[in-house]
Parts: structure tokens; C-alpha cells; sequence
């Protein structure tokens, strides 16, 4: 991200709250909910205190417990204090099952223990851990799984945080950019729906303005495309503008190849073979036959299991059957339209879910999709509708 970037993103939000950060006055706890333990009303000077934002479903919570406990049993003098998130009856029987594994203090957070001290502090994910020296100041944050060594030069009063401040402030600094960008994507994404309902409506001359405003505002995020898609839409339902169309396509899908992920590929194909069919003109085979040309390179991804950020899972592969059989429909191919989706429903049936997939989850996602092919491969193999 540049330092251009990161300057107006800054610039277009509100003022950012106070950092807590190394060397800040500790925050004070809310109200918690004991589940375990001892309570802690307040942070009392002279006792340090290790204070773990974990989860109940979280694999590396998980792993951490055991550093937990050991800290609290090599430093009884030090409040080892976890705190988690949901219902309370959640939490506790997730204590209660962990049993001895937790040798610390736990308990349930509220909303103002958890802005005060995880928000505040620019943290995105857990376990994380805050710790408050004698003197009542934060004296180091980060994963528990690197403290062991400044908690035993806290605990001494030897430590040395200078390194750690600066590791910190990269890791905040990262964290605000990457927050404020995701905020302007959300305000994209809010932008193009409003534009969206126009398009619905009817009130294209209000949609163009709504789509040109959004392309100027937002060409730093990656909604962008939404109204780079729309754009190319609102110039395929003019029959004044159907070589733009075709142009915008084009450009749509250079994007979406030159990105080379999955979601990119598909998020443009659909698009595009979307607009083949606008309803203001007879339809653009051109579309069409671009939708089709990028739905092809999904084929070439690699495996997502091999290569998260640019692979293609195999619901990606099904996926991109449905609009390529929408696209040789349109070109009155029903019976190619009908092997597409017997493709996505083979890919689909084969189909195993990966080692960080909820088997359920994967298995519920998988009926579903396979549900809805069978409806589409019953309309491609029945009497075309009246008109075709």
C-alpha cells in the first residue's frame, strides 16, 4: 500500500480512536463474568497482569492453554486472566470441558472490555495477549506464543520493550490501513447496491450517474469491478452502445485474467454473460462468447489446496459451469448447455472437502449446489420455452 494510499484512506475516515500501544496507562476492565477463578475488579499496581483475548472456536486458543497455565504455575504472583467472547453459558461449559487444561482465571468479556483493550489496541486476530506491568502501563501485546520471554524480563523488571514497540507499531500500523481500506470497500459495495435498485428501477440515466460516481470514488478498492460490471451492463441495454459493451467487456475481462483468481474469473464471467442477454436490445453473441473464453480459464487455475489465494476449489469448477450452460443457452445450444452442467455435477459428486473445511459444512454447501443443478439440468433437457 502506498504512502498515497494510506494518506487519503486516513483522510476519508473520522478521526482514529486513542492507540493503546506499548507504554499506555492500562484500560480498565468492565464488568466480566467469572467462570473461573478468582475475580478481578480492578488492576491494582505492584501485580502484573496477563490479560488473553481466546475463543471457543479457535484451534489456536487451543494451543495456547498449556503456555497459560504453565506461566501461572512459574509466576504465582502474576494474574493470568482469559477472556472470551459469546454467550456466557457457552463459555463456561467450554471451560468445563477444557478442565484442568485451564490452570488460570477466565471470563466472559463485555463490549467495553473488548473495545478498550483488543480494539483499541489494532488486534484482528486471537489468541492475542496484553500485558500490564507493576507500574499500571501496557508493557508488551502480541501472541502469546512469543511471550515467554519478555513476560519472565517483565515479571524481573529487566525488560527491554524498544524492539517490540516498533514490531507493534508495524503490526498496528498494517492493521489500521487494512481496517479503514476495508471500511471505504464496504461503503463500495453499499454505493453499487444503491446503484443496483436504480438499474432494477428502471432509472437508467439515475444508475449511469450513480456508476460513474462510484468508478471515480472508489477506483482505490476492489469493489470497484461492481461498477465496472454495471457499467458495461448499463451500456449493453442501449442499443446505441453495444460495441462500448463489448469494449468494457473486454476490459472486465482482462482484469479478471491478468488476477488470475478464482473469485475474479468468475465475479467477470458472470457478468458478462449476464449483459449478453440485456434486455433493452436482441443480445450480444459477443458476450456471450467472451463469458465462455474466461469461464475456460478457471480449467487452468491450479488446486486450491496447493494454492489458497489463486487456486480454484472444486465448488469453483462446478460454479463456473452454471453461467458458461446459461451462455450456450442463450446461443440456442441447449444440449452443450446440458453437458455443462452434467460437468459441474460430476466435479461435484467427486468432490472432497479440503483439510481446513468443516466436513458438514462442505457436505451441506455440496447438496445444495448439486439440488439446484438438477433443476437447471431438467430445463435444459426439457422443451425449450416458447420463443426459442
Amino acid at each position: 500500500m502506498t504512502g498515497l494510499l494510506l494518506a487519503a484512506l486516513l483522510a476519508a475516515d473520522a478521526p482514529p480512536a486513542p492507540l493503546l500501544t506499548i507504554g499506555s496507562p492500562a484500560p480498565k476492565l468492565g464488568p466480566l463474568a467469572f467462570v473461573k477463578g478468582e475475580p478481578v475488579a480492578e488492576l491494582k499496581r505492584g501485580t502484573v497482569y496477563v490479560v488473553e483475548f481466546s475463543g471457543t472456536n479457535c484451534a489456536p486458543c487451543v494451543k495456547a492453554m498449556p503456555l497459560l497455565s504453565e506461566w501461572q504455575k512459574a509466576y504465582p504472583e502474576v494474574v493470568v486472566l482469559s477472556l472470551y467472547g459469546g454467550p456466557e453459558d457457552e463459555v463456561r461449559k467450554y471451560v468445563e470441558k477444557a478442565g484442568d487444561k485451564m490452570g488460570y482465571r477466565v471470563a466472559r468479556y463485555d463490549e467495553e472490555t473488548h473495545k478498550a483493550w483488543y480494539r483499541a489496541a489494532e488486534q484482528e486476530g486471537i489468541p492475542v495477549a496484553l500485558v500490564v506491568d507493576k507500574a499500571g502501563k501496557v508493557a508488551w501485546v502480541g501472541s502469546p506464543f512469543s511471550l515467554a520471554g519478555p513476560l519472565k524480563g517483565i515479571v524481573a523488571g529487566t525488560f527491554d520493550p524498544r524492539a517490540d514497540v516498533m514490531r507493534l507499531r508495524l503490526e498496528q500500523g498494517a492493521a489500521r490501513a487494512f481496517r479503514l481500506a476495508e471500511g471505504r470497500n464496504d461503503r463500495a459495495a453499499a454505493a453499487y447496491a444503491a446503484a443496483n435498485r436504480l438499474v432494477i428501477a428502471g432509472k437508467l440515466a439515475e444508475a449511469r450517474a450513480a456508476v460513474d460516481a462510484g468508478l471515480a470514488e472508489y477506483a482505490d478498492t476492489p469493489n470497484v469491478r461492481l461498477f465496472r460490471s454495471a457499467r458495461m451492463y448499463l451500456l449493453a441495454v442501449d442499443p446505441k452502445t453495444g460495441d462500448a459493451a463489448a469494449d468494457a467487456a473486454v476490459e472486465l475481462a482482462v482484469r479478471a485474467k491478468v488476477e488470475r483468481t478464482a473469485r475474479a474469473v468468475l465475479d467477470a464471467a458472470g457478468a458478462i454473460v449476464n449483459a449478453a442477454e440485456a434486455p433493452a436490445k436482441a443480445g450480444d453473441p459477443r458476450l456471450a462468447d467472451l463469458g465462455l473464453a474466461l469461464l475456460r480459464e478457471v480449467d487452468g487455475l491450479p488446486d486450491y489446496a496447493a494454492h489458497p489465494r489463486a487456486g480454484a476449489t472444486p465448488a469453483n469448477r462446478a460454479f463456473a459451469r452454471e453461467p458458461a450452460a446459461m451462455a450456450h443457452d442463450y446461443k440456442g445450444d441447449r444440449a452443450a448447455a446440458a453437458k455443462e452442467v452434467e460437468a459441474a455435477v460430476g466435479i461435484l459428486k467427486d468432490a472432497k472437502p479440503g483439510p481446513a473445511e468443516d466436513p458438514t459444512g462442505f457436505a451441506e454447501q455440496t447438496a445444495r449446489m448439486l439440488a439446484r443443478l438438477a433443476e437447471s439440468l431438467a430445463r435444459y433437457n426439457g422443451p425449450p420455452p416458447a420463443g426459442k
